[in-house]
């Protein structure tokens, strides 16, 4: 018959077995949810249309998430709030002059600019 101390040093090799693999299962979660948190700030840097082509990553790469979707988002944004900026002041160096409401009314302008700004303005 079995001693009753080498059943219970079983289960205790079997307890660290097992231990030890929820620890390397949660080393490599945590080394995953780490690079996902690099993956936002990659991303959330590359806030060019060239920098971001490059820093983007697919949604079957392990990290990718819901986070970095968002900063995707985010960093989407800025890029288009920046090129209507642009476009904004170039077309305000085209009109060069605007009245009290910000509306271009001058009669050297020329019928498309004031058009485009009075448009772009409401």
């Amino acid at each position: 018959m079995n001693d009753p101390c080498d059943v219970a040093d079983g289960y205790s090799e079997t307890d660290a077995k097992i231990e030890a693999e929820e620890r390397a299962h949660k080393a490599d979660e945590l080394e995953t949810l780490r690079m996902q948190l690099v993956a936002c700030e990659v991303v959330a840097l590359a806030n060019t249309p060239k920098s971001a082509k490059f820093a983007r990553i697919d949604r079957d790469n392990p990290y990718w998430s819901a986070s970095l979707a968002a900063v995707e988002g985010a960093v989407d944004r800025e890029m288009a709030l920046r090129a209507e900026v642009e476009r904004f002041r170039d077309l305000a160096k085209r009109i060069g002059r605007l009245n009290k409401y910000g509306e271009a009314t001058s009669e050297s302008l020329c019928q498309r600019d004031i058009d485009e700004w009075n448009e772009a303005i409401k």
